[in-house]
């Protein structure tokens, strides 16, 4: 593992990248850790504690991350800061309701490059503050059940790029979504721009310029 330190000013982080192995323990004054490819199958019991009361960003990328147990990621509750969590590339098939604990401050999270067909709403209540979400490279088909997003009305920016299954964008997709600015739709499926689903956000936004 390595880390460095860098400060300024205003603001001082400490970055921790761990490239081999998990350490045993983590510095209290840690921001950035980064555990990716590590083949975690879940988080080591004790290694993201209250102790780490700075931590903003966190990368759990390209490990083996079983998210259908129920509080999985209880862990994470202690991370009263996270503001970024990173679980791209995790094979993650399905994520049970309840695997998050609530994450009041967490803005950005990836679940990019796994093979979600679905995720449920009640996944998304733990982030009543999220701003930007990646689900693209999974495998979401073109349904109305797939995906509700209408329990993170804060949302700003969200990628859905890399579905391959997706030949059309079902309109309650984005139902509920005032705040969204940015959609990412490059290496789907559609053959066409999906002007119904778009239809409602684009009115919204027109409303909101008046």
């Amino acid at each position: 593992s390595s880390s460095n330190s860098n400060s300024s000013s205003t603001t001082s982080s400490f970055v921790v990248v761990c490239e081999v192995q998990v350490p045993a323990w983590l510095p209290a004054n840690a921001t950035h850790v980064s555990l990716a490819g590590l083949r975690l199958q879940a988080l080591p019991p004790g290694l993201l504690g209250a102790a780490l009361s700075q931590l903003v960003w966190l990368d759990l990328s390209d490990n083996r991350l079983d998210l259908t147990r129920p509080a999985a990621m209880a862990a994470l509750s202690n991370l009263t800061q996270l503001r970024s969590l990173g679980l791209a590339g995790n094979q993650i098939a399905a994520v049970s309701a309840d695997a998050f604990a609530t994450m009041p401050r967490l803005q950005v999270l990836s679940l990019a490059r796994n093979k979600l067909a679905a995720l449920d709403s009640a996944v998304l209540l733990a982030f009543p503050a999220l701003t930007q979400l990646s689900l693209a490279a999974n495998l979401l088909p073109p349904t109305a059940a797939a995906l509700n997003l209408s329990a993170v009305p804060s949302l700003q920016t969200l990628y859905l790029s890399s579905n391959a299954l997706l030949t059309v964008l079902p309109p309650e997709w984005l139902v509920g979504l005032p705040n969204l600015a940015a959609l990412y739709l490059d290496g789907t499926s559609l053959s066409a721009l999906p002007l119904p689903a778009l239809t409602p956000l684009l009115l919204q936004q027109q409303q909101q310029q008046q």
